[in-house]
């Protein structure tokens, strides 16, 4: 699986200071999303939004990947993640990844298994919440969209786009990558 990048992010956060994001993010929302998943990517903050549209665009020739792009983050609005908490995140991605997936096989420990949104409502505090919200934001996604009658083929792409390693699924692998990139 490809890795995250600083670079990447750095980009990210200078393009959600852009002023035309919301009229761009609209446009494009507009265009390849219905209704309800269009208010779903508007309820997006600014930096999710930007990292959608910069996947989007690496993903322009695929309608479907453009979909999932677009959508791929909306997991993250079930919890209140602040900027700062998802750098650190990211951080520890590249810095300290077994210590972070040690913290994430504890949190999960005694939690049901189905609905990841159930989940994350039993879970105390602010803090692991977004913890989990953070790291199983493609399953809330996921199960967000699937409530909205989103096609199945994007709701699977919004699932796995975190946590597979060596997707067979070309289409998952190409979207894994232009994610990663940013």
């Amino acid at each position: 699986m490809a890795t995250r990048s600083w670079s990447g992010k750095a980009h990210v956060l200078f393009n959600s200071i852009r002023p035309s994001l919301a009229e761009d993010g609209n446009r494009l929302a507009a265009r390849y999303l219905n209704e309800p998943e269009t208010r779903l990517f508007t309820q997006m903050g600014r930096y999710d939004r930007s990292h959608s549209l910069l996947v989007a665009e690496r993903c322009a020739d695929s309608p479907r990947l453009v979909r999932a792009a677009l959508l791929h983050d909306c997991g993250k609005l079930a919890s209140e993640l602040p900027l700062w908490f998802r750098n650190l995140y990211t951080a520890l991605e590249i810095l300290a990844p077994a210590w972070l997936s040690r913290r994430q096989e504890s949190l999960a420990e005694g939690l049901p298994e189905g609905s990841a949104i159930a989940s994350l409502q039993l879970l105390p505090g602010r803090w692991p919440r977004a913890l989990f919200a953070q790291s199983h934001h493609g399953k809330i996604g996921a199960e967000l969209l699937e409530a909205l009658g989103c096609e199945l083929e994007v709701t699977y792409l919004v699932r796995y786009h975190q946590g597979a390693v060596d997707p067979v699924d070309a289409e998952l692998r190409r979207f894994i990558e232009a994610d990663s990139a940013f």
